[in-house]
């Protein structure tokens, strides 16, 4: 097995003495370099110019023609045109001709020469230790022979050693970068301590000093050496060989200190390539600290990679630490399961529960799978035909079903099989149109009809349109779905590792790798929205809950590909197989996206989370169009909410009542706490404020703590309920809140039906209760304790299902006997509905179609923002500025707007730094306003500017 406690650096460093360096000459080094130099095109035009010195000149030209001195190598190896790997070997060249200290001493003369490139006239200058105009060093000319010379002297015999550090010694004071030089090339020698009193003196440095940064044996030299050179370990990032021989040298634990100082350069950002530096090195490292890190933040966009690399240097660490994790997220299993299965001798050492979850896979018998996962059609030969069509039908309430049709699938579905003929009708005329989505859903839906039972249904709506519809109607129902295959079939991706994912499970055992890869080619041919019909046969023969798995590690292998863009179905495909638990995790993925720069994806994964259409599927979706800080997310599951409820005939807030969770609380709002030997009863008041009582309705000031005589684990468990029930409720209290007082301003409508849903909703009932209602024909009530209507005689209020209702509101009229009413019972309203202000526009208003009271009305930027929350939205304008939003928007019903001009307008990216914004004109279409709109409308602004 692998040693898991030895640093092995992912790339070389410079080498310490004593490291094991191992220096081999390159064959012919000698002879390569001369051959160089005789194909040197221009050594007069660089050595001769007239800004080259006369003594560098001398002393090049004096090397070429065969006088070889220290001096003259160095300003060969200055001004000879060379890439790294030919530096290297003039390096060896000087040490095989010439010897250790020959080369040393020529390092150290590379210390004083600069090479100038210029077109016309080249040149190699001398410079000093003052930061002379040329003092900066061309690293490609001198790094590449100082390493390689490190690499020499750390491999030497001691003798040879000792000789090249006599001769470093003897020239090292010849300028500050001269030390620089020596303490480089022999870091085990007293110098750099030497070397940073003078640096510090002078004040004055180049970058060469960024090479002693390979000198510092600890964490208190590197100090050292970034606050007398300025440097840091960012000033490293160009050279690897820097950061590897830093962290070689510091130890691991000194080592990932250093580099998470970094980590806002590497985490979700990989700024200018840095991640494939530093994470690397922190997967190195031999330390359950260093993977621990790596886990931890396995959710950023650049660790699972190293995460992996650490996994295969250290296998049994990372199966330790990934099965210990306190809180594994999926990612963390996906890792997991992918390191078993590389390594299956480590899964007997892990928890039972884990390696029962990562055994080996018992593949069924091929005769048990249905065939389309045995022989699917695209493995077959056969001939395409073309869909039936027919020209010029036009069926009712074509717009609206098309609408439907770009929804869920599952709500298309449902509204069909309420209204089989309506739906048939509707529904004809577009799968005979032309090619495209709402086609190929109008054809599915149909088939999904004439399958449960409404053939009939299908052929006589058909006949309605003519003998060409009723001819072709059969061909269409009886084209096998399964054939509507696209023109060519996609291979799987060379990322994919199909045993890696979580198996498919069937009555007779998990689907074998084939049938696996055949659903992986049925969900990357999938459209979204569309899937392939083979897809519902593999829902029927295949356990959902690892189906949701299946998706779910599917996902996870192509975030840990780091996503492929033009690969994005398999988030597509957790709208498939996707159930409550992916549609928690995807919403939580969906949340996290934005951070990492990822917002077509956080969109792309709000249409699948949508299509998912399970109710905590809805609730998530609802969740992020209210709470979403991103805007593109936000509003993209604002749309997908108004889809799926128009798809069910509700509005985007009916659905939101629909989907209010109840946290496991009785009808009354309780819910007992078991302790063992008693029982606490939890629960809300009217005002949805927490309390606790013991078993015989005495109320208590806390949830009290676990006593000697109570269980201890369920006490815990009561506690941790307690908490996360008060936290929900708390949450949904503000939005129900929030939703009533919006469905007030817009008088949204419910049906007698769904008033009473809501009055059996824990928690909708007591915020409903605590308002007034309204039937069509005005009759006011409340509800009452028991949950039923009455009137302000405390008569009962009968309600058809159908009845609509509203929320009364005091600009339609009010009777003045119902404040009286509330303050009786001691009714506290959620918001202001009885005595809600009643605004109405003057009749200069009416005429001028603006709203004159507020202009030039100054207000702050934030309370205008505040706006936001009653559907008001900002615009910039197309013709002006587009870094400031002059204009606040609010949408209403029927095309209409009310728009307000601000002065100097909100600055789109940074709003606070204009604290303070003037309204200039505020244009309202009064006439078509109705007395709420216009109330609501003047109230919203006059709130935000008061």
């Amino acid at each position: 097995m692998t040693d898991e406690d030895t640093l092995v650096l992912p790339w070389a460093g410079y080498p310490w003495r004593g490291s094991g360096a191992n220096w081999v000459p390159t064959p012919d080094a000698a002879g390569r370099v001369a051959a160089a130099a005789g194909r040197w095109a221009s050594p007069a035009a660089t050595l001769g110019g007239t800004q080259t010195p006369p003594d560098v000149t001398a002393a090049g030209l004096a090397w070429l023609a065969g006088e070889r001195t220290p001096f003259g190598a160095a300003v060969i190896g200055t001004a000879m045109p060379a890439d790294d790997g030919f530096r290297r070997v003039l390096a060896d060249s000087w040490i095989i001709e010439h010897g250790l200290p020959f080369a040393a001493r020529a390092c150290l003369e590379l210390a004083g020469l600069l090479f100038v490139k210029r077109s016309t006239n080249p040149a190699v200058l001398r410079v000093g230790g003052d930061a002379s105009p040329h003092a900066e060093w061309h690293s490609n000319r001198t790094v590449a022979v100082l390493a390689r010379v490190r690499e020499a002297m750390a491999a030497a015999p001691d003798d040879e050693y000792q000789a090249a550090v006599a001769a470093l010694a003897e020239g090292r004071a010849a300028s500050p970068r001269h030390r620089v030089v020596a303490s480089f090339l022999a870091p085990g020698e007293p110098w750099l301590a030497d070397t940073l009193t003078v640096l510090a003196t002078t004040g004055r440095h180049d970058s060469s000093t960024v090479l002693l940064a390979a000198c510092a044996r600890d964490r208190a030299e590197l100090d050292a050496v970034f606050r007398a050179t300025g440097w840091s370990l960012h000033s490293l990032e160009s050279s690897p060989a820097l950061l590897a021989s830093v962290v070689g040298a510091l130890g691991p634990d000194d080592a990932l200190d250093l580099i998470t100082g970094q980590e806002q350069r590497y985490l979700w950002h990989d700024w200018e390539g840095v991640a494939g530096l530093y994470l690397p090195l922190i997967a190195a490292l031999p330390t359950d600290r260093a993977y621990r890190y790596l886990l931890g933040h396995l959710s950023a966009r650049t660790v699972p990679a190293a995460a992996r690399a650490g996994a295969d240097r250290f296998p049994r660490r990372a199966a330790r630490l990934l099965a210990a994790e306190p809180r594994p997220t999926p990612r963390h299993l996906d890792l997991l399961r992918r390191h078993v299965r590389a390594h299956p001798e480590l899964a007997a050492a892990l928890p039972p529960e884990l390696a029962a979850r990562f055994a080996p896979r018992d593949e069924p018998v091929a005769a048990v799978l249905p065939p389309v996962l045995a022989t699917p059609p695209w493995t077959v030969r056969r001939k395409r035909t073309r869909p039936p069509s027919v020209d010029g039908l036009h069926g009712p309430d074509r717009e609206r079903w098309v609408a439907w049709l770009t929804g869920p699938r599952a709500a298309v579905l449902d509204r069909a099989r309420r209204e089989p003929e309506r739906a048939a009708r509707a529904l004809i005329p577009i799968a005979f149109g032309p090619a495209g989505p709402e086609r190929r859903q109008a054809t599915a839906a149909l088939h999904t009809l004439a399958a449960e039972g409404h053939r009939g249904v299908v052929l006589a709506a058909a006949a309605g349109y003519g003998p060409a519809a009723a001819t072709r109607i059969e061909p269409l129902l009886a084209a096998d779905p399964l054939d509507a295959l696209p023109t060519r079939i996609p291979e799987l991706p060379a990322w994919l590792d199909v045993e890696a994912l979580e198996p498919i499970r069937t009555p007779h055992g998990v689907l074998p790798d084939d049938a696996v890869r055949h659903v992986l080619t049925m969900l990357m041919i999938s459209k979204p929205g569309e899937p392939y019909a083979g897809l519902d046969l593999v829902r029927q023969a295949c356990d959902a809950a690892s189906l949701g798995a299946f998706v779910r590690s599917l996902l996870q292998a192509w975030l840990l590909a780091d996503a492929p863009a033009k690969e994005p179905w398999p988030l597509d495909a957790q709208a498939v197989f996707g159930d409550d638990v992916t549609a928690t995790e995807l919403a939580a993925q969906i949340r996290a996206w934005p951070a990492e720069g990822a917002h077509t994806r956080a969109v792309r994964g709000v249409d699948a989370l949508a299509r998912i259409g399970t109710e905590t599927a809805l609730r998530l979706l609802h969740e992020i169009a209210t709470t979403m800080k991103t805007r593109t997310v936000r509003e993209r599951a604002v749309l997908r909410t108004a889809d799926v409820a128009g798809a069910i005939g509700m509005t985007p807030d009916g659905l939101a009542d629909r989907l209010t969770p109840v946290f496991g609380l009785g009808p009354d709002a309780t819910f007992p706490l078991d302790f063992g030997s008693r029982t606490v009863i939890a629960g809300f008041d009217a005002q949805l404020r927490p309390w606790v009582a013991d078993a015989t309705g005495r109320r208590l000031r806390s949830l009290p703590k676990a006593a000697a005589a109570d269980d201890a684990e369920l006490a815990a468990a009561a506690h941790k309920r307690f908490a996360e029930v008060k936290k929900g409720v708390r949450k949904v209290a503000a939005d129900v809140v929030r939703r009533l007082e919006s469905a007030l301003a817009e008088q949204r409508p419910w049906t007698g039906a769904e008033l009473r849903a809501l009055t059996a909703h824990p928690l909708l009932f007591p915020v409903g209760a605590r308002l007034l209602w309204v039937t069509a024909d005005g009759t006011a009530f409340r509800i009452a304790e028991d949950r039923t209507f009455a009137d302000a005689g405390d008569a009962p209020v009968p309600l058809d299902d159908d009845a609509e209702v509203r929320l009364a509101h005091p600009a339609l009229g009010i009777d003045a006997a119902w404040p009286e009413i509330f303050a009786d019972y001691e009714i506290v309203q959620p918001f202001p509905q009885l005595g809600r202000e009643v605004f109405t526009p003057s009749e200069g208003e009416r005429t001028s179609g603006t709203l004159t009271r507020f202009d030039g009305v100054k207000t702050g930027t934030g309370r205008l923002l505040g706006l936001e929350r009653s559907g008001w939205r900002r615009i910039s304008d197309p013709y002006g500025d587009g870094g400031r939003q002059h204009t606040l928007l609010r949408d209403l019903p029927g095309g209409r707007r009310v728009e307000v001009d601000l002065n100097p307008g909100i600055p789109a990216w940074q709003p606070a730094s204009e604290p303070d914004q003037a309204i200039e004109s505020v244009r309202v279409p009064l006439g078509t306003l109705s007395a709420v709109e216009t109330s609501e409308l003047i109230r919203d602004l006059t709130l935000a500017t008061s």
